[in-house]
């Protein structure tokens, strides 16, 4: 395995496949070798989790300027772990992003559902439309039907709009909430 300097990303040849750098070298067992990017609160809770099973994990705030300009952070870790726990790790992360991108942020949504709302009544009746719903059903019950029975439910970071995205995808539907708001979009 090949290590670049550059980029910390591991390559199978002597080319990095991420920033195209062709100087590697053999990857040692202390090489911080990049890992994931991923949104803020999954890379906290992911970092010490891997602190708890011995793996040292170091997260450096990834992002555009926009949002500092805003005085926030930027949203979003990059992850880089030693090469001697790198496989341990991958594995971990696979179990985790299996479970927790989809169960946890379904269950916020669930618990909060005493807030959710549709902004405008253009939307809902685009949302009608969309699913195939007359007046008489109800849009709510069927959101939640929805996100219950979702394929996943992915917390995806700060939208255009500004607020942070939530994504259902349930087969073909899919559904936008806002964590902060619960306002419902397709």
């Amino acid at each position: 395995m090949f290590y670049c300097e550059k980029c910390h990303s591991l390559s199978q040849n002597q080319e990095c496949g991420c920033c195209g750098f062709n100087q590697l070298r053999e990857v040692k067992d202390d090489d911080f070798c990049y890992l994931t990017t991923t949104n803020e609160d999954f890379g906290k809770m992911f970092v010490e989790y891997l602190s708890n099973e011995g793996i040292n994990c170091v997260s450096v705030p990834y992002g555009d300027g926009v949002r500092s300009q805003m005085a926030l952070s930027l949203g979003k870790y990059k992850l880089y772990v030693p090469y001697k726990f790198y496989n341990n790790a991958c594995e971990i992360l696979e179990f985790f992003n299996e479970n927790y991108s989809t169960n946890k942020v379904k269950e916020k949504i669930l618990e909060n559902q005493h807030k959710w709302n549709i902004e405008n009544p253009k939307i809902e009746k685009k949302m009608r439309k969309k699913f195939k719903l007359n007046q008489d059903d109800n849009l709510l019950n069927f959101v939640k039907e929805k996100v219950e029975q979702a394929d996943s439910v992915t917390d995806v970071g700060l939208m255009v709009d500004g607020e942070h995205g939530l994504l259902v995808k349930s087969g073909k539907i899919v559904i936008w909430f806002s964590s902060e708001t619960f306002k419902i979009n397709i």
